[in-house]
């Protein structure tokens, strides 16, 4: 209770000391930033900025071009986590209110889920032409709010909704990013359709090849599969049979074993080990060591580990993570592709 006594002393104390601090920024500051960051030559701006609380100030402008009113605001923060530091930002609502504005335009494919400061935009497919329809709103979109001012740069999601109910990791599919140029922090975004389309693309194939989802694969062609195998992620399964000797599996790759490997890539292992299954890759039952065993993505998670796999099967994996004993060939340099 003393500390967050002394805290909220050593606050009261900062915000006395510094109280000439954060009065607002002078109104040439702020016709600056809109004219530079927003390119607005043609606007309205208030005379002085409305204090709406103790660290912020509110300045309010008008785009005439756009017959839009939007706000600048002037920020001021203190933070007392180790070392008391300030820092000053001016950002605004511009895109947000310009957004809302143009939200009849919007195409269906997209639901705007930003707010005052943030302007992304989630799109959801279940497939690749959905995708592809995803991706074409989506920079229609921007094109058309892009026309109205040049600087705007918006965020997207793409979500990947799977037609059953599975343990998925969707971070492995679900594709965010920038459109745009972000002069306030210098970031560049895509700069067309299909660099977003061929991002998530990617990710999408990744997803499929690391749980084996058949009918994801099926689309898949040989330049999506070397895209697959050719990642920093994906690997050669490597036998170790009891007499210590290594046998690699020249056409089973696996894709990110950090825990093991994913029941799809189990089944293909069991497959080739001449076990006989009953199933598909998503939900499959064999005849293991100690009785049935029975694996499905919608029942009983996603992944086995290597103990796991000596207890079903007495097989011994080695995945070698680190890569340092070469015992796993990253597939990149062992790609039936190359």
């Amino acid at each position: 209770m003393k500390k967050k006594a002394m805290v909220l002393a050593v606050l009261l104390a900062m915000l006395c000391l510094t109280g000439c601090n954060s009065t607002p920024y002078s109104r040439t500051v702020i016709k600056q930033y809109i004219e530079e960051y927003w390119a607005l030559q043609d606007y309205d701006l208030a005379e002085e900025a409305k204090a709406t609380d103790i660290s912020k100030n509110t300045w309010e402008a008008y785009d005439k071009k756009e017959d839009l009113h939007f706000n600048v605001y002037d920020d001021y923060h203190i933070n007392a986590d180790i070392v008391i530091t300030t820092s000053r930002n001016v950002w605004s609502d511009y895109e947000y209110q310009l957004i809302q504005k143009n939200l009849e335009e919007m195409p269906e494919e997209l639901t705007y889920t930003g707010d005052e400061g943030d302007s992304t935009f989630e799109l959801h497919y279940s497939n690749l032409e959905e995708l592809q329809k995803d991706c074409d709103a989506l920079w229609s979109y921007y094109e058309f709010l892009n026309e109205k001012n040049c600087k705007v740069n918006i965020s997207y999601q793409l979500i990947y909704d799977y037609p059953k109910p599975m343990m998925l990791d969707h971070e492995l599919i679900d594709t965010s990013g920038t459109i745009g140029i972000d002069t306030q922090y210098q970031r560049a975004g895509y700069r067309s359709k299909e660099e977003i389309y061929d991002a998530a693309r990617k990710n999408y194939f990744y997803f499929a090849y690391f749980y084996r989802i058949e009918d994801m694969m099926k689309n898949a062609t040989e330049e999506d599969i070397k895209n697959v195998y050719d990642s920093n992620q994906s690997y050669a399964v490597v036998k170790v049979t009891e007499e210590g000797t290594e046998e690699v599996y020249d056409d089973l790759f696996v894709v990110y074993p950090k825990y093991g490997i994913s029941y799809g890539e189990f089944y293909e292992l069991l497959k080739k080990e001449g076990v006989e299954v009953e199933g598909t890759p998503e939900s499959f039952t064999f005849q293991g060591l100690d009785g049935e065993v029975h694996l499905s993505y919608q029942e009983t998670g996603t992944c086995v580990d290597e103990n796991q796999i000596k207890e079903y099967t007495g097989i011994s994996l080695s995945f070698d993570k680190e890569n340092s004993n070469k015992k796993v060939t990253v597939a990149v340099d062992y790609n039936p592709f190359s």
